[in-house]
């Protein structure tokens, strides 16, 4: 079956080992074709079904107003934490998780053949740092009810500059989407000034 084959290849560990980076190669070459903040855009929206990351999530569910109805909500994202407070905090265990965290991004960066490890895994972590601090607190995100506000097509563009808005939702097949369910809708412009204020460079990294 599928699923056996699945778990034979995660089991098979001198295969894993004789192969080492290369099947992630492809997906590593496309992420250093990027030469532009409208190719990163529509990079994300295609790693929703693929590989890489993305700062924004589309989904389906109830409307909050009308529950018989389902909507297209627009999500923060972007951080490999489980949420901001693990960057924010001064908690102990939050710093020692913050340490370990960089510390296994550089590793994975070296494994894939990075050539400076250590300095995009620094700037990994102080980007995600700035995404965190964008995004909502926790109160805020768990209050689904008043967390989400209807946005046009319009709306979005122009109360979240900062991303090409055309060709992530293009990629993502929602070109056409006039409404959407805006969810964390103050984080959105937030994360969307980081896209245009940051370097490329630094999200091919994050990437």
């Amino acid at each position: 079956s599928q699923l056996g084959a699945l778990f034979a290849s995660y089991m098979d560990e001198a295969r894993l080992e004789q192969l080492d980076a290369a099947p992630l190669k492809a997906d590593l070459d496309r992420v250093n074709a990027i030469k532009n903040k409208a190719e990163f855009a529509s990079f994300m929206a295609a790693s929703l079904g693929d590989y890489g990351s993305s700062l924004f999530g589309p989904g389906i569910g109830p409307d909050t107003s009308r529950p018989d109805l389902n909507t297209l909500y627009l999500g923060t994202s972007g951080l490999g934490l489980p949420d901001r407070d693990y960057y924010l905090s001064n908690d102990g265990k939050m710093l020692e998780t913050r340490t370990k965290y960089k510390a296994y991004v550089q590793q994975i960066l070296q494994l894939a053949g990075y050539p400076d490890p250590q300095g995009s895994a620094g700037r990994i972590m102080d980007l995600e740092t700035k995404i965190a601090k964008a995004h909502e607190p926790r109160e805020q995100s768990e209050d689904f009810a008043n967390g989400a506000q209807v946005w046009t097509r319009a709306q979005l563009e122009q109360k979240a500059p900062g991303i090409d808005w055309g060709a992530l939702l293009g990629a993502a097949q929602l070109g056409s989407v006039q409404k959407f369910d805006a969810y964390h809708f103050a984080a959105i412009p937030r994360i969307a000034a980081l896209v245009g204020s940051e370097p490329l460079q630094n999200w091919k990294d994050w990437l």
